[in-house]
């Protein structure tokens, strides 16, 4: 597929699915929490994971008295930002599939639910920065996850229509998201993620392969 071919395309979620976010982000919000007398458990994150920062907001909000969005917003920023920048890593395999994609001249977006200042400091920590056509976050479209709105505005930043977009997503709501906006959907299992909670997806995988990738983007069999 040449540059000019873009038939096909990959929109990669980014936390969970191309960086190890995840922990860091809980562990800061649980600290952040337990200032303002609330205390976060396994459900909380398991409800929340894919979500973006409204969501978490307004979750605890209801539990307890949090200062404004925007006011706590910068609190946690202020504790995230310098977790991610010494401890973030992106997974290997994710990386490794982008490298083959990338060589086979594949058009990819991120469409993440992170905000635009993460999202550019994630990829530009972990040296992906520039690797992909065109990136979305989640405080650029009007709905979060699980509503299509940020897998279409990928779509249309690439000049792809989305029945021809394979997307990558480790939650349940980025599934349901890629999904309802008319993409395929590849769910990656990362470690306590199990495959029923991807079930949705077209495809369910442990490990992220470029060749199993590319293989499912130019498959021409739609859903059953």
């Amino acid at each position: 597929m040449t540059p000019q071919d873009r038939s096909g395309a990959i929109v990669w979620d980014c936390d969970g699915t191309v960086v190890d976010s995840e922990p860091i982000g809980i562990d800061t919000w649980t600290r952040l929490l337990m200032n303002y007398g609330c205390t976060a458990s396994r459900a909380d994150w398991e409800l929340l994971v894919g979500r973006p920062y409204p969501a978490f907001y307004d979750h605890f909000a209801e539990r307890c008295e949090l200062p404004p969005p925007q006011d706590l917003m910068g609190v946690y920023v202020q504790r995230l930002y310098p977790a991610l920048r010494s401890g973030l890593r992106a997974f290997a395999d994710a990386v490794a599939a982008i490298e083959v994609l990338a060589a086979r001249n594949i058009p990819m977006a991120i469409a993440s639910s992170s905000y635009r200042g993460r999202l550019d400091l994630m990829l530009e920590v972990v040296g992906l920065a520039g690797k992909f056509d065109a990136t979305v976050a989640g405080d650029e479209v009007d709905a979060g996850k699980p509503g299509p709105d940020i897998y279409e505005a990928a779509a249309a930043k690439l000049g792809v229509p989305v029945a021809g977009c394979l997307a990558v997503e480790d939650t349940a709501p980025g599934v349901e998201a890629a999904m309802a906006a008319g993409m395929r959907v590849v769910g990656v299992a990362r470690g306590a993620r199990s495959a029923e909670q991807l079930a949705a997806a077209d495809v369910v995988v442990h490990t992220l392969d470029g060749e199993q990738l590319w293989d499912l983007l130019h498959r021409t069999e739609g859903r059953e």
